[in-house]
C-alpha cells in the first residue's frame, strides 16, 4: 500500500497512510517505520525553513508522525512535525497532543511560541489554545481567546461556546453585541455569518439596507439566502435574486 501512495503522482492516495497505519499491529509499525526511514535518509537535505517541499520526503515524514502517533510517541510526533516547512506542520495536532499526555503547560507554551506570521493562525489553533486554557482551569482567557475567535474569523462556532458560558441575560445582551459587529462587517462575511447562525431577520434588514452594494457574482451565498428568505422576507429574497439577474445579463454569464 505504501509503494502505492509513493508511486501515485496525482494526490490520489495522499490519505491512504493516515487511514492504515493506526491499523497495524506494533510489529507491523516498527517494521514501516524501519522502511520508511530508509527512505527519507536517501532523500537530499531540505530546508525546512523553506515554503517549497520535495512531495516524497513530505510522505515519508508523514507516515513516521503517523507511526509515531499511532506508537503514542509525543516526542517523536513533535520532532518530525518540526522536519516540515512552517505552514505544513500540524501545530494544532501537536499541541492536542501535548494536552492528551497530561502536558497542558507544554502545550501552551508551543502554541503561544508560535510566530502568527510565519504560521496561519487557523481555527484548529484557536480551538487548541483555548481547550489547553480550559485544562488548566483558566476560564477567563479561554473565554477572551472565543471571542476573538469570533471577531476575527467572524465564525460562528466559538460564539455559541462563548454565549453558553455566560448566564442567560449576559448571553442575550452579548448576542445583540456580536450582532450588530457582523453587520458592520463586509456584506458578503455578514451575511454568511447570519445565515449560518442563522439570524433571519437581521440578515433580510441587512440585505434591504445594503442593497446597492449586492454583487451578483456571490452566488453560493445569495442562492441559498434567497431560498432561506422567500418566505420570511421576500423582498430581500427578491434583491439577491435580482442582483444575480443583473450580474448575469450585464456581464453575459451562462
Amino acid at each position: 500500500a505504501y509503494a502505492a501512495v509513493e508511486a501515485d503522482g496525482h494526490g490520489m492516495l495522499d490519505e491512504l497512510p493516515d487511514v492504515l497505519i493506526p491499523r497495524l499491529a506494533g510489529p507491523a509499525l516498527d517494521a514501516l517505520r524501519a522502511a520508511v526511514t530508509t527512505k527519507l535518509d536517501a532523500l537530499p537535505p531540505d530546508d525546512p525553513k523553506s515554503f517549497r517541499f520535495d512531495p516524497q520526503r513530505y510522505l515519508h515524514v508523514s507516515a513516521l508522525a503517523a507511526i509515531a502517533d499511532a506508537q503514542g510517541d509525543v516526542d517523536g510526533f513533535i520532532a518530525l512535525q518540526r522536519q516540515k516547512s512552517p505552514r505544513l506542520r500540524d501545530e494544532a495536532g501537536v499541541a492536542q497532543r501535548l494536552l492528551a499526555a497530561g502536558r497542558a503547560q507544554e502545550a501552551l507554551a508551543h502554541l503561544d511560541d508560535l510566530d502568527r506570521d510565519e504560521v496561519a493562525w487557523s481555527m484548529d489553533l484557536a480551538n487548541a489554545r483555548i481547550e489547553v486554557l480550559d485544562a488548566l482551569g483558566r476560564p477567563d482567557e479561554a473565554q477572551a481567546d472565543r471571542w476573538e475567535a469570533f471577531l476575527t474569523r467572524l465564525a460562528p462556532e466559538p460564539l455559541r461556546a462563548y454565549l453558553k458560558r455566560l448566564p442567560d441575560f449576559d448571553a442575550d445582551e452579548k448576542l445583540e453585541e456580536a450582532l450588530a459587529i457582523v453587520v458592520g462587517q463586509d456584506l458578503r462575511s455578514a451575511l454568511r455569518f447570519l445565515l449560518e447562525w442563522p439570524a433571519l431577520r437581521e440578515a433580510g434588514a441587512l440585505i434591504r439596507a445594503r442593497r446597492t452594494e449586492l454583487d451578483g457574482d456571490d452566488y453560493h451565498i445569495y442562492t441559498p439566502a434567497a431560498a432561506a428568505l422567500a418566505d420570511r422576507d421576500p423582498l430581500a429574497a427578491t434583491l439577491l435574486r435580482r442582483a444575480r439577474i443583473d450580474f448575469t445579463l450585464t456581464d453575459a454569464r451562462a
